[in-house]
């Protein structure tokens, strides 16, 4: 981007796409880049100005999710296509990209890679590199595997209460959400619950994750 060209980083969920957009913008903000989200919980209005600035080469850095794929969407002169969570996207959408701008470099990322992309890397098509290594200070994650138990999912959110910590509660069905969010305001009545899933209101998911994060919206 300090050389002048573009970069678009896909995300695979709207959430996800936010926090980058939070995360770019806060540690690029000394810097002369313009940095944009689009996705689906942005208005039309505001994703129309977004790829106008793209298309008109005003924004060097745009995060978002599969909107990106539009039709409406052409960029003034992108140099690189960042790919979070690469397995989340089918080739269809990757092959969208190489043939709109061939001679931009693909940067993927995946914790869990597909087999094509193996495939890809151990045959030598495609170069790859690992992260063995955690992050400075970061522990590994304690995992248990247990029969549901109410005690012990009141010991783990009180524990997160206490140190000022915070918990996501997974639940199997959209179906099952109400009665499990009930549940959880039981056990833990102190705590700040609300729910978020795929199939709610844009309006509701935004309030949600703004209150719960602690973040403003956009």
């Amino acid at each position: 981007a300090m050389n002048g060209k573009q970069v678009a980083i896909l995300s695979p969920t709207t959430v996800l796409a936010d926090q980058h957009f939070q995360t770019f913008s806060e540690r690029l903000k000394k810097t002369p880049l313009s940095v944009a989200v689009a996705t689906r919980l942005q208005s039309d209005s505001a994703n129309r100005k977004t790829f106008a600035g793209v298309g008109a080469g005003s924004i060097d850095i745009v995060i978002g999710t599969h909107r990106v794929f539009s039709r409406d969407v052409a960029f003034k002169n992108l140099g690189l296509l960042i790919v979070d969570e690469e397995q989340r996207f089918g080739v269809r959408h990757k092959e969208h990209f190489k043939e709109k701008y061939p001679s931009i470099d693909i940067l993927s990322l995946s914790a869990t890679p597909i087999p094509r992309t193996l495939a890809f890397s151990l045959a030598g098509v495609r170069p790859f590199s690992q992260i063995e290594e955690a992050p400075r200070g970061r522990k590994a994650p304690l995992t248990e595997v247990l029969p549901f138990s109410k005690k012990l999912v009141k010991e783990a959110l009180a524990y997160e209460q206490k140190r000022g910590g915070q918990a996501y509660y997974l639940a199997s069905r959209i179906h099952t959400i109400p009665k499990t969010l009930e549940l959880l305001k039981k056990l833990a009545p102190k705590a700040k619950c609300a729910a978020i899933h795929g199939r709610m209101p844009e309006k509701d998911i935004l309030a949600a994750k703004s209150d719960l994060l602690g973040i403003p919206v956009h």
